[in-house]
């Protein structure tokens, strides 16, 4: 049929359901005997030869650090079923020997030595492991009954109602029950070892549901006694705990949601806000308004706001945005649901009664998704927000770790592998959006963190510490309510800017965007259009920012499911023997608080949000990052920290602009293109873009290093088909050598899937570099253009970047560039470094002065020294390609030009009697000392380097 939007296209997958339902009621059964988990190859019995039987203990070894300990209860019978948290235990085999020391159990691997004093209960006098290199100081030994004092946290349920909340749950558990709160510790701890508890645990059966029944031993323990080797302890748990599903790439963008009382319209014309300010939009989420409302659960369409849910939903997949809703399941299906009468059908349930909820009944459960969900996702709804928020002991579950969280949590993110089985095209990936459910929940992502309790700094600042601590038990995801106060645009512009760099970026409210608070103009802002001015250029960086890293964080998320790392990292895994990595870690008496808010965003990055206020003499918001040894790109500042010590901290001031992030010197960044997307003759380029094919890619190289390499990671970001072993993705690497003169850069890209762009256009940026004096791409000369294009090279002035663009090409085709850099004489090209910093802060100074018409020389003949030196990264851009001897020198005169910028900004201080309501005779126009001190204090910013 015809598309209303403009397309033809089939539009008549609403005219299905009847049927839909129907098939789906003669395949329940069936469905049901399929597995529900991600692979098949879970298998929870362990290798016979990992396994030492000793009278009634039992130890398994499972990795060369990782040990299952287990007593058996009185029927001595040992526990080989699948339980929450641990899904398989047939692992590859490790070496290791097993003696009988005159009645001692002597159990070694390549790293520990067990010993256990056969035919006795577990002690601390029985029971020992001890790492078998003596000389090892990160893991110094275990007996059993030893309190883990250095763990470093894992995660809880929610932060519903919260403020800041302590994620040790000794202390947590003092305020709310752990059987509600489900706070877990991690599996990383400065103690070197970690120890899951699994007995009693609820065991699964052959379909992974529930059995009613529980782990029968009478002790069954998981020994991590990985040292500092905080990585290998993750990548061990994934093992055995079953991997992190990748998610569809669209999860890598931008979402949007609003408790509001939406209509087709009025969604319609929030899109059009999206698209005519070219801001990034990839999933549109309806909260609870969309359905009907004689409560907070329902399953049907609210036919008054959406006369045909078909169309609304079609309109939105036009332009490629994914849909999720938003599910309370508490009160089950009442009469008034479109699909009662077919789900009481299913269930032999009466016709004329509601149907309650019943998290524990498998039948129930998987009946309410195949007869009453399948048909709304067939008709285009593409996720599940699952809200649960009535008690993790209701809803006919018994609480602990079965519970109605982590019951639809596993239920809805798998449900398409009941239906498929997974590796194929056909079998799409299961995606959620939900509560922390325990240990197991790593399984089914990604976060939902609530409804947090207040819009304030300190919820902020915890914000990033709370999902990077979640990574310990590979919980990295976590996606929060990113919203702002009517009377504080900074904390809101904060609040996106951290978004931006986070595990999921979600714009949502929770109701305080409307209301009463209409009549006082106090609503909270969810609308980025709704900020001023400098507020909302700040947050539409921010969101094409997140656009641009998608290559880069879908990567991170096929090394969370290989390898266990989620995107968000602590600064430990990276440095754990370093005190200063842990520094981001709260600790008693103070456990709120932390030192740093930073964190590694994927492999390369460390990324520091701003999370405390402006100040109020400069409104510039003041930070202090650890930086590692090594060296480390600043982003915003264009400058190259090399750090030779361990305790070297940089402190400096932030417009509201800008946000501390460092990149590893020498690496490359893949990104995506913003500005290239734009220019797709498409009706909404920046609509759908995360989940598009790459048909281009930037990549970005940093200096501090004379080689770097960096890999793609690409498949359909939809379908199962990654999980094949030679087919369902490709890689792309980009690597290059470099000298003070040359530079060789090439990119290969291996492997190929369905749906995969047939052609590629690739841009190559180079940091602080100087201008080309030749470059060639595959051979072929490529000229100089001032404005860049296919096929050319330029120059980016303010921020010394060499571009190369390169035309789309067949995607098997070998890249390589070939760069012979300017020869500038006697200047060096490191003059350039912070440039970027330089020419940023100076604008912003010269923009701040010229709003009050007060810039020095902007209404005579003499000074203008700020103006000059604000004006010369644009100059650079032009003499790049056509005077490489005045480029020489005008980046040679940078240092006096930066120094006579700041004299002349130091000379127009007001005097002490100056107030905000003085004026300043130049013009007859006021200079607020807290205008003179922003500009002031900027260019003093753009010069600060690390402290060490």
């Amino acid at each position: 049929t015809q598309s209303t939007w403009g397309d033809p296209r089939m539009t008549c997958r609403g005219s299905f359901v009847a049927f839909f339902v129907v098939a789906v009621l003669a395949l329940l059964l069936a469905a049901d005997a399929r597995r529900a988990e991600l692979l098949d190859s879970y298998d929870p019995v362990a290798n016979p030869l990992a396994v030492v039987v000793a009278g009634s203990a039992r130890f398994t070894v499972l990795t060369e650090r990782l040990l299952r300990i287990e007593y058996c209860g009185s029927q001595c019978v040992f526990e080989d079923r699948r339980t929450v948290a641990v899904v398989n235990r047939n692992v590859p085999l490790v070496n290791f020997q097993v003696q009988n020391n005159s009645g001692v159990l002597v159990l070694s691997t390549k790293s520990l030595v067990l010993t256990y004093e056969l035919d006795r209960p577990f002690s601390a006098a029985t029971l020992n492991v001890k790492p078998a290199d003596s000389s090892s100081t990160a893991f110094r030994g275990w007996s059993y009954g030893d309190v883990d004092s250095g763990n470093l946290f894992g995660t809880v349920r929610t932060l519903d109602e919260s403020n800041v909340v302590p994620l040790n749950c000794t202390v947590y558990a003092q305020t709310v029950p752990t059987n509600t709160s489900h706070c877990v510790s991690g599996l990383v701890s400065r103690s070197g070892w970690t120890v899951v508890n699994d007995t009693g645990a609820p065991v699964l059966d052959a379909s992974d549901w529930w059995l009613n029944s529980s782990n029968v031993d009478a002790v069954d323990l998981y020994l991590f006694a990985h040292g500092h080797d905080y990585k290998g302890a993750l990548f061990d748990f994934v093992q055995i705990a079953g991997r992190i599903a990748m998610v569809p790439r669209y999860m890598s963008g931008v979402f949007f949601t609003r408790w509001y009382n939406f209509n087709n319209w009025l969604l319609r014309q929030y899109v059009d806000e999206f698209i005519k300010r070219e801001l990034p939009l990839d999933v549109m989420i309806l909260d609870m308004n969309w359905h009907m409302k004689p409560g907070w659960t329902g399953y049907t369409f609210d036919s008054r706001l959406f006369p045909s849910a078909a169309d609304t939903l079609d309109f939105l997949q036009h332009y490629g945005l994914a849909v999720g809703a938003n599910l309370h399941d508490a009160d089950g299906v009442g009469t008034f649901e479109a699909l009662h009468d077919q789900l009481a059908r299913a269930l032999n349930a009466p016709l004329d009664q509601p149907i309650p909820f019943a998290c524990a009944n498998q039948t129930y459960m998987r009946a309410l998704d195949d007869v009453v969900l399948a048909p709304l996702r067939a008709l285009g709804i593409d996720l599940w927000w699952i809200d649960w928020q009535q008690g993790e002991t209701n809803g006919g579950c018994p609480g602990d770790a079965l519970n109605p969280t982590i019951t639809t949590n596993m239920l809805r993110s798998t449900d398409p592998y009941r239906h498929g089985t997974p590796g194929s095209v056909d079998v799409p990936r299961g995606l959620i959006l939900a509560r922390w459910g325990g240990l197991g929940n790593h399984r089914y992502q990604v976060g939902f963190s609530g409804d947090v309790a207040e819009l304030s700094w300190s919820n902020l600042a915890f914000q990033p510490y709370f999902s990077a601590t979640a990574a310990n038990v590979g919980f990295g995801f976590w996606s929060h309510d990113i919203v702002g106060p009517a009377d504080d645009m900074h904390l809101y512009t904060r609040w996106i800017q951290w978004a931006a760099l986070s595990g999921s970026f979600r714009m949502h409210d929770r109701g305080g965007s409307s209301g009463d608070c209409a009549n006082t103009h106090s609503c909270w802002i969810v609308r980025p259009w709704d900020a001023p001015t400098p507020f909302y250029e700040a947050i539409r960086g921010a969101l094409q920012l997140r656009a641009e890293l998608v290559p880069y964080i879908y990567t991170q998320h096929r090394t969370a499911f290989d390898t266990g790392l989620s995107l968000l990292r602590p600064m430990y895994y990276e440095y754990p023997d370093l005190d200063m990595a842990y520094a981001s870690t709260p600790t008693q008496p103070q456990p709120n608080v932390s030192a740093f808010s930073q964190f590694f965003f994927g492999a390369d990055m460390i990324a520091a949000p701003i999370v405390s206020p402006p100040d109020n003499a400069t409104l510039l918001a003041a930070a202090t990052v650890w930086l590692p040894p090594g060296s480390w790109f600043e982003v915003d500042a264009g400058r190259l920290h090399v750090v030779t010590t361990t305790n070297a901290t940089l402190t400096k001031n932030y417009a509201v602009d800008q946000v501390p992030r460092f990149v590893r010197g020498g690496a490359v960044m893949a990104l995506r293109s913003v500005a290239h997307a734009a220019r797709t003759p498409v009706a909404a380029p920046l609509l759908g873009l995360a989940a598009r094919p790459y048909d281009h890619l930037k990549f970005v190289v940093y200096p501090g290093a004379d080689v770097g390499s960096t890999v793609v990671y690409d498949d359909d970001g939809a379908s199962t088909a990654y999980l094949g072993e030679n087919s369902g993705w490709a890689t792309t690497t980009a690597q290059y050598t470099r000298t003070p003169t040359t530079m060789s850069f090439s990119v290969v890209t291996d492997g190929v899937f369905d749906g995969m762009s047939p052609t590629r256009a690739t841009e190559l940026q180079v940091l602080n570099a100087a201008p080309a004096a030749t470059v060639l791409v595959n051979g072929a000369s490529v000229p100089f253009s001032r404005w860049g294009g296919e096929m050319t090279w330029s120059y980016e002035g303010r921020t010394g970047t060499l571009v190369v663009e390169c035309a789309a090409a067949p995607v098997a085709t070998i890249l390589d560039i070939e760069i012979q850099f300017a020869d500038l004489g006697t200047t060096s090209a490191a003059v350039l470094n912070g440039w970027a910093g330089f020419t940023a802060n100076s604008n912003l100074a010269k923009g701040a002065f010229d709003e009050v018409q007060l810039t020095p020389g902007s209404t005579s003949a003499t000074g203008g020294a700020l103006s000059e030196f604000a004006s010369l990264g644009e100059y650079l851009s032009l003499v790049a390609g056509s005077n490489v001897t005045q480029f020489a020198a005008s980046i040679a005169s940078i240092p006096a030009k930066y120094q006579a910028a700041v004299a002349e900004v130091a000379a127009m201080k007001p005097s002490a009697a100056h107030d905000t309501n003085s004026t300043d005779k130049r013009d007859g126009d006021p200079l607020q000392p807290t205008r003179w001190m922003y500009g002031a204090t900027l260019l003093a910013a753009a010069s600060v380097s690390v402290s060490q």
